[in-house]
């Protein structure tokens, strides 16, 4: 199975919507840069505690994000971006922020120094500790 691979996601038919798709998926980016993990790697063919039963393919993953799943925050996140993640993966897409204001919102956390360039590249979380890599899939 190519872990690289995510299933296609299923473009609202009103044009107004599709979109939303892209903040979903960016969120999803955001989520793998921080924690330096793939989702479908860390999720498909592993028993995690959240879930009642093991996803054994790419499509079992799509199904239960589609039913509402979403993975909880890791401590690498900075609340800043873990708060752009989620407002990203709203389960109705008319809650979404567009790509626009997400852009934004991640210009104005730059700005106000609520996050260093050394908290950005090591994932610190405000605790005063550097948390270690959190299972880097990608190095």
């Amino acid at each position: 199975m190519p872990l690289a691979k995510y299933p296609a996601l299923r473009l609202p038919p009103e044009p107004s919507l599709r979109g939303m798709a892209d903040v979903f998926s960016f969120g999803v980016v955001l989520y793998e840069l921080f924690t330096r993990t793939l989702l479908i790697a860390s999720h498909v063919g592993t028993k995690r505690q959240e879930l009642p039963y093991v996803l054994n393919t790419v499509e079992d993953f799509a199904t239960v994000v589609s039913r509402g799943y979403r993975p909880s925050r890791m401590t690498v996140i900075p609340f800043p971006i873990w708060a752009t993640i989620t407002d990203c993966w709203q389960q109705d897409p008319l809650r979404r922020p567009s790509m626009s204001v997400v852009a934004q919102r991640l210009l104005r956390i730059a700005a106000e120094d609520s996050l260093s360039a050394e908290e950005l590249s090591s994932g610190a979380n405000g605790s005063g500790r550097q948390p270690g890599c959190a299972g880097c899939v990608i190095s």
